[in-house]
């Protein structure tokens, strides 16, 4: 989790693992770091649209509710979509790397790939 941290002079980390062995669950602990420590935009890719709208609304949605902290920095929720949350000035967003337009005009400092 140290190799995820802004400013460690880290600059990519490769998790390869096999299945269901808290891989999600360390990937929503830093994105909650990142919206409330350090809010900067943020992209998750996932192979498909459909599955980026699915970890979105089975896995990130519950994480900002269940939490108090995260439902303050998300507290404009009319603004957010399954796929674009915004918080502190800053946009999470939830795409697919199936589709070229999902790499256009669209920019972060942590992006995160579950390939």
């Amino acid at each position: 989790m140290d190799a995820l941290t802004p400013n460690n002079g880290i600059n990519k980390v490769v998790f390869q693992a096999g299945a269901q062995i808290g891989k999600t669950f360390i990937a929503n602990v830093w994105q909650g770091y990142i919206f409330y420590h350090n809010p900067q935009n943020f992209i998750c890719y996932q192979p498909t649209i459909s599955l980026a709208e699915k970890y979105s609304l089975l896995k990130v949605n519950p994480m900002i509710e269940s939490s108090p902290v995260l439902n303050k920095v998300f507290d404009n929720k009319k603004n957010n979509s399954i796929t674009t949350k915004k918080y502190a000035g800053c946009t999470a967003s939830y795409l697919g790397a199936n589709s070229g337009n999902s790499f256009r005009m669209i920019s972060a400092p942590y992006i995160f790939l579950l390939l």
